[in-house]
């Protein structure tokens, strides 16, 4: 089954944000899809979920400690645009019981690079 890699990205305000925040926030997921409408179907609804939610959530990167979660209003958002890669070999998952490992499929330990 192909797996994909789906990245929204969402473009702020330049005039609006606070310096704190990056120009482009990011949602990323990983999609194992049988076919093109089946994965179209899943980014729409994570689309509508930011319309409902009336902002994004994302993860900012820090230098020093755990990435921050953080919430950007809709108001904020200049526009979004998607962008999907298609991989050649299964993603790693995060690793649920230990923040910041990740795991293969049979859930042995796997080094980021």
């Amino acid at each position: 089954m192909p797996v994909f890699r789906t990245t929204i990205r969402g473009h702020l305000d330049l005039t609006r944000k606070l310096p704190e925040l990056p120009d482009i926030i990011e949602q990323v997921s990983v999609d194992e899809c049988d076919s093109p409408e089946e994965l179209t179907q899943r980014i729409v609804a994570r689309l509508r979920k930011i319309v409902d939610d009336r902002g994004m959530g994302a993860r900012m990167k820090k230098d020093f400690g755990p990435d921050l979660k953080i919430f950007v209003f809709e108001h904020m958002i200049v526009y979004v645009d998607v962008d999907i890669n298609g991989t050649t070999y299964d993603m790693p998952l995060e690793d649920p019981d230990n923040t910041g490992q990740w795991i293969d499929r049979s859930g042995k330990p796997v080094k980021k690079q």
